[in-house]
């Protein structure tokens, strides 16, 4: 649904057509037609309008001013209604301000907090454009690692792309085949190393579940570790 500000655009579009059509026809009417159609303006009109084009409205005679005052006309009933509510609004206002009960705590609350929202929002579009900062910062990485150029024409890029796509997948595909064939060819060394990572991880648990030592204890296990690594009898 159009709002009243986006009414009154069509309202006074409409008066602004309706006023281009009554000059154009103003003008049609003074200017002969030649062979071929084309409208003669007569030197007298040129001289007369070129006049007033270069003349500022306060330096206009008083029928010039009364005939741009007939063209305002057509979009006055849009505007006065507009100008009444301003100055009903005003009037208002003076009244408030002479009123010795009136309280302009309510009006300074919520100003104060439409404030707020507004510092928050405007926190929110900087963090925003921050974001979109570092998303174009990683955009202009990409395409300078891709060689993008702009003049290239874009299927080009996108084949570029579906080629890149590919490669990658095609290389997956070859580490999967040459891992399936490595197994075929070895089965007992495959079997081994599950058996050896099986092998691993009971150890990790097993060790994780010992009781850790005190702290003296660990240490008289270290000095009884160290005496047999150096050949002491401990």
């Amino acid at each position: 649904m159009p709002t009243d500000a986006e009414r009154l655009r069509e309202q006074l579009a409409a008066v602004e057509h309706e006023r281009w059509a009554h000059w154009q026809r103003y003008m049609h009417s003074l200017c002969p037609s030649s062979a071929v159609g084309d409208r003669i303006i007569p030197s007298l009109l040129v001289e007369r309008w070129e006049r007033q084009i270069a003349t500022p409205y306060a330096d206009l005679s008083e029928a010039e001013k009364a005939s741009d005052r007939e063209q305002v006309d057509r979009y006055w009933p849009l505007i006065e209604p507009l100008l009444a509510e301003v100055e009903r609004l005003r009037n208002e206002a003076k009244a408030l301000r002479n009123d010795e009960d009136f309280d302009p705590s309510p009006i300074i609350t919520e100003y104060d907090r439409v404030v707020a929202e507004n510092a928050a929002l405007h926190q929110e579009i900087l963090r925003l454009r921050a974001g979109h900062a570092d998303l174009a910062a990683m955009h202009a990485e990409a395409v300078a690692r891709l060689g993008y150029d702009p003049n290239r024409p874009l299927a080009e890029w996108e084949q570029q792309l579906l080629d890149e796509q590919a490669r990658v997948i095609a290389a997956e595909r070859d580490v999967i085949e040459a891992a399936r064939a490595w197994r075929a060819a070895f089965p007992t060394h495959w079997a081994d190393i599950d058996l050896l990572g099986r092998v691993h991880n009971n150890l990790i648990t097993a060790v994780d579940a010992l009781p850790q030592p005190a702290p003296q204890a660990g240490a008289d296990l270290h000095m009884t570790v160290r005496q047999a690594e150096e050949g002491g009898d401990g």
